[in-house]
């Protein structure tokens, strides 16, 4: 699934209850996004998609997913 290919590329993964809040925030139930470090959602991924899609996105587009580094003095 999603979960397990966000790990393979070493993304990490938070899983939230579904509630009232998230729906009527526009979130889909059982589905996946994709945030950057700004908040911004990169991919939204509906409960029938596929994993490879995150796969895909992230490969296409060359992302570094490693944890940031801080800045040298």
């Amino acid at each position: 699934g999603v979960a397990e290919a966000a790990d393979q590329l070493g993304l990490p993964v938070h899983r939230f209850p579904w509630s009232d809040a998230a729906h009527r925030a526009g979130v889909q139930r059982d589905a996946s996004y994709l945030v950057r470090p700004d908040g911004y959602v990169a991919l939204a991924l509906g409960p029938t998609d596929s994993s490879d899609e995150l796969t895909r996105f992230v490969e296409l587009r060359h992302l570094d997913v490693s944890e940031p580094h801080a800045p040298s003095s």
